[in-house]
Protein backbone atom coordinates (compact mmCIF):
# COMPACT_ATOMS: atom_id res chain seq x y z
CA UNK A 1 0.00 0.00 0.00
CA UNK A 2 1.29 3.45 -0.82
CA UNK A 3 1.19 6.01 1.93
CA UNK A 4 -1.18 8.29 0.05
CA UNK A 5 -3.91 5.87 -1.03
CA UNK A 6 -5.09 2.74 0.75
CA UNK A 7 -5.41 -0.72 -0.79
CA UNK A 8 -9.14 -0.41 -0.12
CA UNK A 9 -9.46 1.34 -3.50
CA UNK A 10 -8.60 -1.85 -5.40
CA UNK A 11 -12.17 -3.27 -5.30
CA UNK A 12 -13.51 0.12 -6.43
CA UNK A 13 -11.10 0.09 -9.36
CA UNK A 14 -12.35 -3.36 -10.34
CA UNK A 15 -15.98 -2.29 -10.18
CA UNK A 16 -15.20 0.87 -12.18
CA UNK A 17 -13.41 -1.24 -14.80
CA UNK A 18 -16.62 -3.24 -15.14
CA UNK A 19 -18.47 -0.01 -15.96
CA UNK A 20 -19.95 0.86 -12.56
CA UNK A 21 -20.30 4.68 -12.57
CA UNK A 22 -20.82 4.81 -8.79
CA UNK A 23 -17.49 3.04 -8.25
CA UNK A 24 -15.75 5.48 -10.58
CA UNK A 25 -17.40 8.37 -8.74
CA UNK A 26 -16.01 6.95 -5.48
CA UNK A 27 -12.50 6.93 -7.01
CA UNK A 28 -12.96 10.52 -8.16
CA UNK A 29 -14.16 11.54 -4.70
CA UNK A 30 -11.14 9.92 -3.02
CA UNK A 31 -8.43 11.18 -5.40
CA UNK A 32 -9.74 14.41 -6.91
CA UNK A 33 -8.41 16.65 -4.12
CA UNK A 34 -4.89 15.19 -4.13
CA UNK A 35 -4.73 15.24 -7.94
CA UNK A 36 -5.90 18.87 -8.02
CA UNK A 37 -3.31 19.82 -5.44
CA UNK A 38 -0.59 18.03 -7.42
CA UNK A 39 -1.68 19.69 -10.66
CA UNK A 40 -1.70 23.06 -8.89
CA UNK A 41 1.86 22.49 -7.76
CA UNK A 42 2.97 21.60 -11.28
CA UNK A 43 0.99 24.24 -13.16
CA UNK A 44 1.03 27.10 -10.66
CA UNK A 45 -2.66 28.05 -10.92
CA UNK A 46 -5.79 26.61 -9.31
CA UNK A 47 -8.06 27.30 -12.29
CA UNK A 48 -5.69 25.62 -14.73
CA UNK A 49 -5.23 22.71 -12.32
CA UNK A 50 -9.01 22.23 -12.16
CA UNK A 51 -9.20 22.04 -15.94
CA UNK A 52 -6.23 19.68 -16.14
CA UNK A 53 -7.68 17.30 -13.56
CA UNK A 54 -11.04 17.22 -15.34
CA UNK A 55 -9.23 16.31 -18.53
CA UNK A 56 -7.21 13.68 -16.64
CA UNK A 57 -10.38 12.07 -15.24
CA UNK A 58 -11.77 11.81 -18.78
CA UNK A 59 -8.57 10.07 -19.90
CA UNK A 60 -8.62 7.82 -16.84
CA UNK A 61 -12.23 6.77 -17.53
CA UNK A 62 -11.46 6.01 -21.19
CA UNK A 63 -8.29 4.03 -20.40
CA UNK A 64 -9.49 2.31 -17.22
CA UNK A 65 -10.49 -0.94 -18.95
CA UNK A 66 -6.88 -1.34 -20.11
CA UNK A 67 -5.32 -1.02 -16.62
CA UNK A 68 -3.83 -4.42 -15.79
CA UNK A 69 -2.67 -3.89 -12.19
CA UNK A 70 -5.54 -2.51 -10.12
CA UNK A 71 -3.19 -1.87 -7.19
CA UNK A 72 -1.22 0.51 -9.41
CA UNK A 73 -4.27 2.73 -9.98
CA UNK A 74 -3.06 5.61 -7.81
CA UNK A 75 0.33 5.96 -9.48
CA UNK A 76 -1.34 5.51 -12.85
CA UNK A 77 -3.87 8.29 -12.11
CA UNK A 78 -1.04 10.62 -11.03
CA UNK A 79 0.86 9.69 -14.20
CA UNK A 80 -2.07 10.62 -16.42
CA UNK A 81 -2.57 13.86 -14.48
CA UNK A 82 1.14 14.63 -14.84
CA UNK A 83 0.98 14.06 -18.59
CA UNK A 84 -1.99 16.41 -18.93
CA UNK A 85 -0.09 19.04 -16.95
CA UNK A 86 3.03 18.59 -19.08
CA UNK A 87 0.92 18.96 -22.23
CA UNK A 88 -0.38 22.26 -20.85
CA UNK A 89 3.11 23.47 -19.93
CA UNK A 90 4.39 22.61 -23.40
CA UNK A 91 1.52 24.56 -24.96
CA UNK A 92 2.46 27.80 -23.25
CA UNK A 93 5.69 29.70 -23.66
CA UNK A 94 6.93 29.28 -20.11
CA UNK A 95 5.75 28.42 -16.62
CA UNK A 96 4.83 31.61 -14.78
CA UNK A 97 5.77 31.72 -11.12
CA UNK A 98 2.81 33.73 -9.86
CA UNK A 99 2.17 34.22 -6.19
CA UNK A 100 -0.32 31.85 -4.62
CA UNK A 101 -4.01 32.36 -5.14
CA UNK A 102 -5.94 33.89 -2.25
CA UNK A 103 -7.66 30.52 -1.77
CA UNK A 104 -4.35 28.86 -0.85
CA UNK A 105 -3.19 31.78 1.27
CA UNK A 106 -6.34 31.49 3.38
CA UNK A 107 -5.02 28.12 4.59
CA UNK A 108 -1.91 29.71 6.05
CA UNK A 109 -3.24 30.71 9.46
CA UNK A 110 -6.24 29.83 11.58
CA UNK A 111 -9.12 32.30 11.52
CA UNK A 112 -8.68 33.08 15.21
CA UNK A 113 -5.03 34.12 14.74
CA UNK A 114 -4.09 37.75 15.12
CA UNK A 115 -3.86 39.74 11.84
CA UNK A 116 -0.08 40.07 12.19
CA UNK A 117 0.27 36.31 12.70
CA UNK A 118 -1.99 35.59 9.69
CA UNK A 119 0.05 37.94 7.53
CA UNK A 120 3.36 36.41 8.62
CA UNK A 121 2.11 32.86 8.02
CA UNK A 122 0.79 33.81 4.59
CA UNK A 123 4.14 35.35 3.69
CA UNK A 124 5.99 32.25 4.89
CA UNK A 125 3.69 30.02 2.88
CA UNK A 126 4.08 32.17 -0.22
CA UNK A 127 7.89 32.11 0.14
CA UNK A 128 7.85 28.34 0.55
CA UNK A 129 5.64 27.75 -2.50
CA UNK A 130 7.73 30.20 -4.51
CA UNK A 131 10.81 28.14 -3.69
CA UNK A 132 9.02 24.95 -4.70
CA UNK A 133 7.82 26.61 -7.93
CA UNK A 134 11.42 27.65 -8.72
CA UNK A 135 12.66 24.05 -8.69
CA UNK A 136 13.27 22.39 -12.04
CA UNK A 137 10.09 20.59 -13.12
CA UNK A 138 11.35 17.04 -12.49
CA UNK A 139 12.51 17.93 -8.97
CA UNK A 140 9.28 19.82 -8.26
CA UNK A 141 7.20 16.83 -9.35
CA UNK A 142 9.23 14.41 -7.24
CA UNK A 143 8.93 16.66 -4.19
CA UNK A 144 5.17 17.18 -4.64
CA UNK A 145 4.43 13.50 -5.19
CA UNK A 146 6.46 12.17 -2.25
CA UNK A 147 6.75 14.94 0.33
CA UNK A 148 3.41 16.69 -0.19
CA UNK A 149 1.12 13.91 -1.46
CA UNK A 150 2.71 11.00 0.42
CA UNK A 151 3.05 8.62 -2.51
CA UNK A 152 5.46 5.74 -2.10
CA UNK A 153 8.66 5.89 -4.14
CA UNK A 154 7.23 3.13 -6.35
CA UNK A 155 3.99 5.00 -7.08
CA UNK A 156 5.75 8.34 -7.55
CA UNK A 157 8.26 6.78 -9.96
CA UNK A 158 5.38 5.23 -11.89
CA UNK A 159 3.59 8.58 -12.02
CA UNK A 160 6.73 10.26 -13.36
CA UNK A 161 7.59 7.49 -15.78
CA UNK A 162 10.98 6.99 -14.17
CA UNK A 163 12.81 4.52 -11.96
CA UNK A 164 12.84 4.71 -8.18
CA UNK A 165 16.56 5.48 -8.33
CA UNK A 166 15.97 8.46 -10.61
CA UNK A 167 13.11 9.61 -8.41
CA UNK A 168 15.26 9.40 -5.26
CA UNK A 169 17.98 11.50 -6.93
CA UNK A 170 15.50 14.16 -8.01
CA UNK A 171 13.93 14.21 -4.57
CA UNK A 172 17.32 14.54 -2.87
CA UNK A 173 18.25 17.46 -5.12
CA UNK A 174 14.89 19.12 -4.48
CA UNK A 175 15.21 18.74 -0.72
CA UNK A 176 18.77 20.08 -0.83
CA UNK A 177 17.64 23.11 -2.83
CA UNK A 178 14.75 23.77 -0.49
CA UNK A 179 16.84 23.50 2.67
CA UNK A 180 19.55 25.84 1.41
CA UNK A 181 19.05 29.38 2.63
CA UNK A 182 18.08 31.43 -0.44
CA UNK A 183 20.24 34.28 0.87
CA UNK A 184 23.37 32.11 0.84
CA UNK A 185 25.63 32.36 -2.15
CA UNK A 186 26.79 29.13 -3.69
CA UNK A 187 30.45 28.42 -3.17
CA UNK A 188 32.46 27.05 -6.09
Amino acid sequence: MSQGVPDSLVPWVGRAQEGDPAAFEHLVTRLNGPLRSFARGVLGHWAEAEDAVQEAWLRIWRRLPHLKDRAAFTGWAYSITRNVCLDRIRSRDRLKADSLDAQVLELAAPEDAQPEEQTERRLELERAWSRVAALPLAQREAFLLVAVHGLSYRDAALAMGSTETTLRGRLARARAALTTDPGEEATP
